[in-house]
C-alpha cells in the first residue's frame, strides 16, 4: 500500500523506533499539563506529546511531524506499548499553523501509560497514516512528574484529586 511521501509500509513489519534527542519536558500550563519529547527521524523532528485532561481518566496523545501533507483525516489508530498493553481510538490528523508540519491526535486512556516500563515501546499504526514507533527511554518517571502536574492542576482548581479515585 503507498501511503504518504511515497513510503512503503507492511502491517507485518513494525516500524523501527525513533530516538530521541532531548529530555523529557513537563510544562505546566494554566489549564493543562503537558509532557512531550522530541525524537530525529532521519533529519527529521517529531514531538511525541501526552496533554492531560485533569477531570477525565485519559489523555491526548499527540504526534507533530514535518510533512507536506494538507489534509485533514480521521480514522482508527492502534498505540500499541512493547510490555503488552494495546488501545484502538478514533483520531484526526490536521496541518498546523507552522508551515509544513502536521499534527495527529487521539484520547486514550491514561491505564494505558501507567504500566509503561522504563525501555518501552510505543507504536502508533493507523490505515490512512505512516506507522511510528517511540523508544520511551525513562517513561516511568516521565509519567510520575505528568501524574503530580495533573494532581496539582485539580488542587488549583479546588479539586481533591482522591476524590476521583
Amino acid at each position: 500500500m503507498k501511503l504518504e511521501e511515497g513510503f512503503l509500509f507492511s502491517a507485518a513489519k513494525a516500524p523501527v523506533p525513533l530516538a530521541s534527542v532531548g529530555p523529557w519536558q513537563l510544562d505546566y500550563a494554566k489549564d493543562a499539563c503537558l509532557l512531550g519529547r522530541r525524537f530525529v527521524d532521519g533529519k527529521r523532528e517529531v514531538i511525541l506529546g501526552w496533554r492531560a485532561l485533569p477531570l477525565e481518566e485519559s489523555v491526548e496523545l499527540i504526534v507533530t511531524r514535518p510533512t507536506g501533507d494538507d489534509r485533514f483525516r480521521t480514522g482508527e489508530a492502534t498505540v500499541t506499548l512493547a510490555s503488552g498493553a494495546s488501545e484502538t481510538v478514533s483520531f484526526e490528523g490536521f496541518p498546523t499553523s507552522k508551515a509544513g508540519f502536521y499534527t495527529t491526535r487521539m484520547r486514550l486512556p491514561m491505564e494505558l501509560f501507567v504500566k509503561a516500563q522504563a525501555e518501552d515501546v510505543l507504536t502508533i499504526t493507523a490505515r490512512t497514516v505512516r506507522p511510528m514507533s517511540f523508544r520511551l527511554s525513562g517513561f516511568p518517571k516521565a509519567m510520575a512528574a505528568f501524574a503530580t502536574c495533573n494532581d496539582d492542576t485539580l488542587k488549583t482548581w479546588g479539586v481533591d484529586p482522591g476524590e476521583r479515585q
